[in-house]
């Protein structure tokens, strides 16, 4: 027995051995053991521990379908299970949303759909970041809801197109590298502006279209618009249409009133109950258990597979058709009212009988200069929107992912294809991403993003009968929330207290722990604002630029320089030494020179910038105004202690500098100063901290 027990143990020893070696040659080697002789085979099957990071960066090939080996799938059974499961999970999130976005967009609720399933599986499948979700994006939605207002629903499609082109563009010239610009407090601001615009919104879903003569309405739609007919009649979407983008003929928009308008707040408040509470009462689980209460346990263990939210859609559903319509003869809008979801397939708009004649052709001048703005700001929000959220969802998963350009190349061309089938586009989507990550996905695998958008499209083509049946105000209680999670309310408690002054924070305890810069505050509310009545593009360039702009007032204003006179012995002269530190740029110029005193200063003046860097042409140009001051009063200027970058800067443009003379740390032969050309942020705290 003996025997075969070693053979049975020598066979896995020389599977895992086996194994191993396959797995070094693609890359994936597995963690060294601690301790000596054969890794045991067990050891391949923990999902996040065996790998390094830097093996499972993915490379820049969207085509690439597997992203590893099919035996690292099978390797780690467990952590793909957890996918899969995460990846139904966001699907049954993902339905209604899109649908809550689509009003946002002002389309029909199967047009944000199919661009949830298109956008989410292209980009799972073909490269894009790991752990991160795709789909009809808030931001976008709001884009597009403005370009069918004021242009119409025919440039849609065009619209979206042009911006997975230029979205396409960006990634192949590697213009993702420019996302570390973005500071903080700009991204608070644009999740406040993208709250505010989303919650402004759901106030389309309390509105009606009535008859300006109160002549026997027959039937009064919801005024959230359509973006064109669909399966429910070309009329009657025709209709709804031109009712939104500022009413019907003998039609205006009104309120609703009445107990219509109570039970409308009653779905929102069932919705936000139910999704807020539902996953409090499952947590119960473990206590039930612990009392002996196993089947209450069970039950609601079995109720924690599916999300909150489409369990709050599912009970609005039972109390409208069930409570509401029978019980107080009244109704409520739902999705069949807006626009009735047919289930199909969607079709190229170019082929599409309900576009027929609507179109205007593509390369003409009124569709070229009503399509290039919106197109802009549609691609710039959404390559923003994904670069911050790779840094979220690598921040939530502590993982790496320095390929944000192939998730933009891949991004900007499933919108040129989800343009082509009639949808209107998307981008990444931080909350459900937020929502994979907190259901089992590691971060590693796409798996869970091809099972979410494989699972949404199954739904429309099976279930779209049922979600005609949805109330509206089950979806606005559902954006509520989202409005709720993306706000940053303790943003405006650091606003408010970095507008007071220091005497009142210092008497009030809860204020003087929420101070902040007051220049962030600014940019905060700055991009907050803007964000909602521009957008997110415009937004975040003000931000930008604001923070740039106080950089650089800061740290032109930290450089600091210090006097030495030296006395040589042998001969009895005296030369000034004038200690520079802080960068040497076009903000800090003017200090810079303001500090010499030229016409007092002895023969031989020395400027050492060991701790400084000449960053620009103001910088090399404020050395040579300065040289050639000194030149005019009969004395030399000598700068020294240049550092490798500086002494390329100043080497290229010797007929421009010319009125001083320079020598490099190495040729001084001083070797306890830095040789390194110090990085501007190192340079600004060294003279912050060490001098200011």
């Amino acid at each position: 027995m003996s025997g075969e027990n070693g053979g049975a143990e020598g066979g896995k020893e020389a599977a895992a051995t086996e194994l191993a070696e396959e797995l070094q040659e693609i890359d994936l080697q597995p963690a060294a053991t601690t301790t000596g002789g054969p890794q045991s085979p067990n050891s391949l099957v923990e999902p996040t521990q065996n790998f390094d990071d830097d093996d499972l960066k993915p490379k820049f090939n969207p085509l690439h379908f597997w992203p590893y080996h099919p035996r690292v799938y099978m390797a780690n059974k467990e952590q793909v299970k957890n996918e899969i499961f995460a990846g139904f999970t966001v699907a049954f999130a993902q339905l209604p949303e899109s649908v809550a976005f689509a009003f946002l967009a002002r389309v029909q609720p199967i047009m944000a759909l199919h661009a949830a399933w298109w956008i989410g599986l292209t980009t799972a499948a073909f490269g894009a970041r790991p752990g991160m979700i795709a789909g009809a994006a808030g931001p976008i939605s709001a884009i597009v809801g403005s370009a069918v207002l004021n242009y119409g629903e025919e440039y849609v499609f065009y619209i979206v197109m042009v911006a997975g082109v230029i979205q396409t563009l960006t990634g192949i010239f590697k213009c993702g590298r420019f996302g570390r610009l973005i500071p903080h407090s700009v991204q608070v601001g644009f999740t406040n502006g993208l709250a505010i615009i989303i919650g402004l919104s759901q106030l389309h879903a309390f509105q009606e279209e009535v008859p300006d003569e109160p002549a026997s309405p027959a039937h009064h739609a919801p005024a959230v618009p359509p973006m064109g007919p669909t399966s429910m009649g070309e009329a009657e979407a025709h209709f709804k249409f031109h009712a939104l983008a500022g009413g019907g003929e003998g039609t205006h928009s009104a309120y609703i009133g009445g107990v219509r308008l109570v039970m409308m707040f009653l779905h929102v408040f069932i919705t936000i109950l139910v999704v807020h509470g539902l996953p409090k009462v499952v947590a119960l689980n473990k206590k039930l258990e612990e009392k002996g209460y196993k089947k209450c346990a069970t039950a609601l263990k079995c109720l924690g597979f599916f999300p909150s939210s489409l369990i709050g859609i599912v009970f609005s559903i039972f109390v409208e058709h069930v409570l509401v319509r029978k019980a107080f003869g009244v109704d409520t809008p739902i999705i069949k009212d807006v626009g009735e979801l047919s289930g199909a397939m969607p079709k190229p708009f170019f082929v599409d009988e309900v576009w027929d004649g609507k179109i205007p052709p593509f390369f003409s001048k009124d569709t070229l200069s009503t399509i290039w703005f919106p197109s802009l700001m549609f691609a710039l929000v959404g390559a923003i929107e994904c670069i911050m959220t790779l840094s979220v969802v690598s921040d939530i998963t502590e993982t790496e992912n320095a390929a944000p350009n192939q998730h933009l190349v891949v991004l900007g061309v499933a919108n040129v294809v989800a343009g082509f089938f009639g949808t209107i586009g998307g981008g990444t989507m931080l909350g459900l991403s937020m929502v994979n990550r907190n259901s089992g996905s590691d971060g590693r695998w796409r798996i869970s993003g091809v099972v979410a958008g494989i699972t949404v499209l199954v739904v429309i083509l099976g279930a779209s009968p049922l979600i005609n049946y949805v109330p509206t105000g089950a979806l606005v209680g559902i954006m509520v929330l989202v409005v709720y999670h993306t706000f940053n309310f303790t943003s405006v408690r650091m606003v408010l207290t970095s507008c007071c002054p220091s005497k009142l924070r210092n008497k009030i305890k809860f204020l003087s722990v929420h101070k902040i810069h007051r220049a962030d505050a600014i940019i905060i509310a700055a991009v907050t604002v803007l964000t909602y009545v521009q957008n997110l593009a415009i937004a975040v360039a003000v931000g930008v630029v604001i923070a740039a702009l106080v950089n650089c007032w800061e740290t032109g204003g930290a450089l600091h320089i210090t006097e030495e006179r030296v006395k040589d012995d042998a001969t009895g002269n005296v030369r000034k030494i004038y200690h520079v530190n802080g960068p040497l740029f076009f903000s800090s110029v003017r200090p810079f020179l303001q500090s010499f005193k030229v016409k007092t200063d002895p023969p031989e003046v020395e400027l050492h910038l060991s701790k400084s860097a000449v960053c620009d042409y103001s910088g090399m140009n404020a050395l040579n105004e300065l040289g050639y001051k000194y030149s005019q009063n009969g004395k030399t200027l000598h700068v020294r202690h240049l550092n490798p970058a500086s002494v390329r800067l100043v080497g290229k443009a010797q007929g421009i500098a010319k009125h001083f003379s320079y020598k490099t740390t190495e040729e001084l032969g001083e070797q306890d100063v830095p040789l390194e050309p110090p990085q501007h942020l190192r340079i600004t705290r060294e003279a912050t901290d060490g001098v200011a």
